[in-house]
């Protein structure tokens, strides 16, 4: 989809570095904003993609006329001072992290490798305690590094390729499970971490689930037994690999009960969103620990479990829970404020999965509720414009076009529901 971004302080290097990773896309065209056009590097000004608009901070008229005809607008304005930089990059994570539009996903996904570059650039994957900062300047520090390294994980899982931020490529701690009230800019003290439910927690709780997941489940480079267990990244993961698998991912879930679920009120909406979110990504990651790793598109993601072994039966469950309790997180009355975010995390492992078993198990009780869970989850995404055209869509459809006809069911493309749609 054409998307037309104005850059603001399209000379600073912040907005340089952003401009030359949106040239690269087609699709997108650029609209500058500076005081003085001439210092916009020819790399960036001789491209017909770019135009550019001379004014200054405070210029109105001129700030209308560049804003006219943009879907976007990047402030990069303070981005060449340090400390200055990291507030521009504060406020980058924080859009990047809403933009919840049919097509901003590749979008946000091209944006997301320049601000990890900037990141490393800034220092900011390396801890800060021996950088003679203050407690609230290293807190901060922190808190944006995993903020970005979120959105990093995020934007590859929906693109399936790989992450920017290599494990190992860091060293940066988790932000400390605090309240905002306990740091200040003043405070000259570090304040001791709660046990108990904070205003960091849900953070740190999709910190420690995605990077225990890709240090464990996914074997990623940098972690402890990536070297030692090259069958992780082969495509068959054995049963030896599997059961180390399960007993971290045991080890993780005693972690987070002992950290953060036991002290969870669940009349707390935040508080039971929380809890039903471990549950939720722990049951999830359960479910690929026995996947196929490294399997091709289309190839069937329980291969190496045999067609009448019971654990087949109990994966093809925990899949259409997943997708269940996903669902739910979308549409409850008490989550659907948060459902703009909740949404940016379609289970695709889940969808497969069942999808996969509908196209050779026969038709039963199980099989209906299957078909009804996909069809409402798949539909879903399909109204939102979800990564449209992609390649993990379009692999999904060609899975329940094959599941439709094995079990008579009436199921059209997105193309063909859209064309329904609009007639």
């Amino acid at each position: 989809m054409p998307i037309t971004i104005g850059i603001a302080g399209i000379t600073g290097k912040f907005a340089r570095c952003v401009s030359a990773q949106l040239l690269k896309h087609s699709d997108v065209t650029i609209r500058g904003y500076c005081r003085d056009p001439s210092r916009v590097p020819e790399s960036i000004s001789s491209s017909e993609k770019v135009t550019l608009f001379k004014g200054d901070a405070f210029d109105g008229d001129a700030i209308r006329t560049f804003a006219q005809g943009c879907d976007v607008i990047i402030c990069c304005y303070l981005g060449d001072d340090q400390s200055r930089n990291q507030t521009v990059l504060q406020a980058a994570v924080l859009f990047f992290t809403c933009l919840r539009r049919p097509g901003d996903a590749h979008f946000v996904w091209t944006i997301t490798a320049a601000l990890c570059r900037l990141a490393q650039g800034m220092g900011l994957h390396r801890d800060g305690t021996k950088f003679g900062l203050t407690p609230f300047e290293l807190e901060m520090r922190r808190r944006l590094w995993w903020s970005i390294y979120l959105l990093d994980s995020q934007s590859s899982e929906l693109h399936a390729i790989c992450t920017q931020i290599a494990e190992g490529s860091y060293d940066t701690q988790f932000p400390l499970n605090i309240n905002d009230a306990d740091l200040s800019a003043e405070s000259t003290q570090t304040p001791e971490p709660h046990s108990g439910f904070t205003d960091m927690s849900f953070c740190l709780i999709r910190i420690e689930m995605i990077v225990s997941h890709r240090r464990s489940a996914l074997g990623a480079p940098g972690s402890e037994r990536n070297d030692k267990d090259s069958a992780k990244t082969s495509g068959s993961i054995g049963p030896n690999a599997r059961e180390e698998r399960l007993r971290d991912l045991a080890t993780i879930h005693n972690r987070l009960r002992d950290r953060y679920l036991q002290f969870c009120d669940m009349s707390e909406p935040t508080q039971w969103v929380t809890a039903t979110i471990i549950r939720l990504a722990l049951t999830r990651s359960w479910m690929i620990a026995h996947l196929v790793s490294g399997e091709t598109p289309g190839q069937d993601p329980l291969t190496e479990i045999q067609t009448d072994d019971p654990q087949r039966d109990q994966i093809f469950s925990t899949a259409i829970e997943v997708i269940e309790f996903a669902y739910l997180l979308e549409t409850d009355p008490r989550t659907t404020k948060w459902s703009w975010f909740f949404e940016a995390y379609p289970q695709w492992h889940a969808v497969t999965i069942v999808l996969s078993e509908l196209c050779v198990r026969p038709q039963a009780a199980e099989t209906d509720r299957a078909w009804a869970v996909v069809d409402k989850a798949i539909s879903r995404w399909t109204e939102r414009g979800l990564q449209k055209g992609g390649i993990t869509l379009e692999i999904i459809y060609q899975l329940m076009s094959r599941a439709a006809v094995v079990h008579g069911r009436v199921w059209s493309s997105s193309e063909e529901r859209i064309r329904h749609n609009s007639a």
